[in-house]
């Protein structure tokens, strides 16, 4: 499940596409929302939620992953 970005918030910085270790996201042009090109590949670690500047990402974590959060 790939984190969720609030289109409305997000202010086109790039900041979740440079810290993402998994390179789930990219921007194919540029001042766009960035896609989750490979959202099977997010590691659920949070990098992009705690970097963006206005919290325009949201993490959705997996109902088996559930047991690593609580």
């Amino acid at each position: 499940m790939p984190p969720l970005i609030d289109e409305n918030m997000c202010t086109h910085c790039g900041a979740c596409v440079d810290v993402c270790q998994s390179d789930v996201f990219s921007m194919r042009v540029e001042d766009t929302v960035p896609d989750a090109t490979y959202a099977d590949d997010c590691w659920h670690c949070g990098a992009c939620v705690m970097e963006c500047p206005v919290q325009a990402i949201t993490l959705r974590i997996p109902l088996p992953m559930m047991v690593c959060y609580k």
